[in-house]
């Protein structure tokens, strides 16, 4: 087996397409191998991920292996200092099963979407009028819908896979309409419910920014802030209210708790995300990827 200092772009194609065999007496021992090299693999599996297709998802997934104590780190420093950037957080759990995303990446599409809800609602402005508008330009315009078809494929729990094919999970349609919406100076925030996950619109609504879309959301609700009403992004974008959500709730067998009717912070939001691709990939056999998404949970229940 060849050390740290002899390896080449070559060796290491080589060394993906034998860790593929069906066989466990070739994968095996090539994959031992890999895991020895660690970090010192990263610069081939970029430069092959981005030049050889056939071998760019054997890439992927090496990658993402290697950088595991990374985002774990990474992850609880947003926890404890960053917390309020949801977008952030988002990349990071992305980065576990898709390294070559960056928030840049992510930052760019979302900020598309920002700009065309924008230009459709800057007319308008009371908050009313201005959910509606996002709402059809999200849902109508744009195409943003649930993925009733295949609702617990991994993909759909992905932030740049919905913008990319307009169909995604309660929780990624929910993620994009609070980027979204926050920018707008709209009040809204995730509300984190049992098989289910919503947004909240809070009754304070603070004045809208004037000319381009805010740069910072706003700010957090206080304890005695009230919910004006809740949407369901999974239903484009359905208005629904206090006694239907414990009607809800009562209905999927779950004491309406004063917690599923009150906004979350970020931080639950990306458990939340780590949660469903943990399940998600275990639905599918993919004890690896599972294992990945169960760490990063692990790290911000500790």
């Amino acid at each position: 087996m060849s050390s740290p200092e002899s390896l080449d772009i070559e060796y290491v194609a080589s060394l993906l397409k034998l860790s593929s065999d069906a066989s466990p007496r070739v994968y095996r021992p090539v994959n031992q191998h890999l895991d020895d090299l660690g970090i010192d693999l990263l610069p081939f599996l970029k430069e092959i991920f981005y030049r050889d297709p056939e071998l760019a998802p054997v890439a992927r997934r090496w990658w993402g292996r290697l950088i595991m104590a990374d985002l774990k780190a990474d992850l609880r420093r947003w926890q404890t200092e960053q917390g309020e950037d949801l977008l952030t957080g988002i990349t990071l759990m992305t980065q576990a099963a898709y390294p070559e995303i960056s928030r840049d990446d992510l930052h760019r599409d979302v900020f598309q979407q920002i700009l065309r809800v924008w230009m459709e609602a800057k007319s308008y402005y009371s908050l009313k009028e201005l959910i509606q508008s996002i709402n059809h330009t999200l849902f109508q315009v744009e195409g943003y819908q649930g993925n009733d078809e295949d609702f617990y494929a991994p993909e759909n729990f992905f932030l740049h896979w919905l913008l990319a094919h307009r169909r995604g999970s309660p929780l990624t349609l929910s993620i994009l309409y609070i980027l979204i919406g926050q920018r707008l100076g709209v009040p809204v925030f995730g509300v984190n419910l049992p098989y289910h996950f919503v947004v909240a619109v809070m009754e304070n609504a603070p004045p809208r920014p004037g000319g381009f879309p805010a740069a910072d959301p706003p700010p957090f609700p206080q304890p005695d802030e009230k919910v004006a009403f809740y949407i369901n992004t999974y239903r484009k974008g359905a208005v629904f209210f206090h006694h239907q959500l414990k009607d809800f709730l009562v209905q999927i067998g779950h004491e309406p708790r004063p917690e599923y009717f009150q906004p979350c912070t970020n931080t639950p939001i990306v458990t939340r995300m780590a949660r469903n691709l943990e399940v998600a990939y275990e639905r599918i056999g993919d004890e690896e990827m599972a294992g990945r998404y169960r760490a990063l949970r692990e790290v911000l229940d500790d």
